[in-house]
């Protein structure tokens, strides 16, 4: 359940610079960078990040507000979906183009050891995230099992209620063989992308995987959606959608 969250958050993450270590190069690299000269001037080009950075992630957390909402309007077929993954990638892959930006101007102020430690703090951070994830995804509950919950509470014909439940596995599937390519290949993560001598190439190549992922996510998520409405009424179609947003914490 974990990868299959991470998923979900590189799908809607609005901050994808904490897993190319930027927010942690930020933190930590005041109290590793021995020369005050070069300390001096990876500090203005983390300023420089945050302040280029901001119009991407306040424009990502819009089009997530906006994705809420429209996710239960019935008017809505997929092509307008369609439009709001096109804006959501291009506002993506600009922000990656300025992690990596950011990363390679970064390296030149900081040697191997420096590194070492700033790749310390992100592993130890990490861990204590992991264990706080574990904690929420606990509480959350089973994702599927509510959704499937929601669906005997309103579809009571039992050819509709196995044809939704039948959608439901689908989706699901999809998004855990996702998952489980992310997880073969490495990329969730991917201790690679800690190399010091991760070249731009490599990080350009590990971002198009996720954004692989991310689109077969977005496919997913569209396919449960028509479906269950193209067979419910609206009603019992909202209900089930507003569990599945709730669950999925779309």
């Amino acid at each position: 359940m974990i990868h299959f969250l991470t998923l979900l958050s590189l799908f809607f993450g609005a901050n994808p610079q904490t897993y190319f270590l930027i927010d942690e190069i930020e933190n930590s690299s005041r109290k590793v960078i021995e020369d005050k000269v070069k300390r001096k001037e990876v500090k203005a080009i983390m300023r420089s990040n945050k302040k280029a950075a901001k119009p991407f992630i306040r424009e990502n957390k819009r089009l997530k507000k906006k994705f809420r909402k429209d996710w239960l309007n019935t008017e809505l077929e997929t092509a307008h979906f369609d439009d709001f993954y096109k804006k959501q990638s291009e506002n993506h892959d600009q922000l990656l183009d300025l992690i990596i930006k950011t990363r390679n101007e970064v390296k030149s102020h900081i040697n191997e050891n420096e590194w070492a430690l700033i790749v310390a703090a992100y592993n130890q951070n990490r861990q204590d995230n992991a264990a706080k994830e574990q904690v929420r995804i606990g509480k959350r509950g089973d994702v599927w099992a509510q959704i499937e919950a929601s669906i005997d509470e309103v579809v009571i014909d039992k050819r509709d209620n196995e044809f939704i439940k039948v959608e439901l596995k689908v989706m699901s599937r999809q998004l855990e063989t996702v998952s489980k390519n992310l997880i073969k290949g490495n990329v969730t993560e991917n201790d690679n992308r800690l190399n010091y001598n991760f070249s731009e190439e490599e990080l350009q190549r590990l971002g198009e995987e996720i954004k692989v992922a991310r689109e077969k996510t977005f496919t997913a998520l569209m396919w449960f959606r028509t479906h269950v409405k193209n067979r419910l009424d609206e009603k019992q179609w909202k209900t089930i959608m507003k569990t599945t947003r709730k669950s999925m914490n779309l």
